[in-house]
């Protein structure tokens, strides 16, 4: 991908470095505008076609703990990854698409909304495997802020997911974690790009 950029941007007369990024990544990058001066531990949930998390401790970003997640939540092996008991295999749209065939993952949530008993099961265990990616993340590196794009947002119950972390983060020094909506939507990708195409580039 980056060849095939680098090649279409010389073929228009622009030779410029060119870097390729994870956009969980580059959501990192970007957010940290919005923390306060205080918060150096920066960390991203993504909620998409797939799940992405980046964490960035002051400008360094370090490993995920996104794709796995606590094992006494039994997944199905339907994460685009392959990965059996990964958060991309209960909340990715080919994992939901696998799990409601004739139904839109819009549709699942909306038909929650509703009552439907098999959606509303559904998405607690949605929002159970993002409460145990948190929890997992918490107790690797801490409590803290956790950001999540407005975009991405749009099934979240932010009560709910507070409920199971709640219960999987018993021990008191960890339990000063908030989640935050960041209200950006792609241009907060695209300042994290520039932000991490910079800092390669010193």
């Amino acid at each position: 991908m980056r060849e095939l950029v680098s090649n279409a941007l010389r073929q228009g007369g622009l030779d410029a470095p060119v870097h390729i990024y994870n956009d969980a990544d580059v959501v990192a990058a970007g957010s940290q505008p919005h923390a306060a001066s205080s918060i150096r531990l920066i960390r991203v949930w993504t909620l998409g076609h797939g799940i992405g998390s980046a964490s960035i401790l002051g400008t360094k970003a370090f490993g995920r703990a996104a794709t796995s997640w606590s094992r006494s939540i039994r997944a199905k092996n339907t994460g685009g990854c392959g990965g059996r008991g990964h958060l991309e295999g209960i909340m990715g749209h080919r994992a939901m698409r696998l799990r409601f065939p004739r139904l839109e993952p819009e549709e699942i949530f909306e038909n929650a909304q509703r009552g439907d008993q098999r959606c509303v099961d559904f998405v607690k265990l949605w929002h159970a495997a993002l409460a145990a990616g948190t929890a997992s993340s918490i107790h690797l590196a801490g409590p803290g802020k956790f950001f999540i794009p407005v975009l991405n947002a749009r099934h979240l119950d932010i009560n709910l997911l507070n409920q199971y972390v709640s219960e999987m983060v018993k021990m008191s020094p960890l339990q000063g974690y908030v989640f935050e909506i960041v209200p950006a939507g792609s241009e907060i990708a695209v300042i994290g790009a520039a932000v991490n195409a910079l800092r390669a580039n010193l």
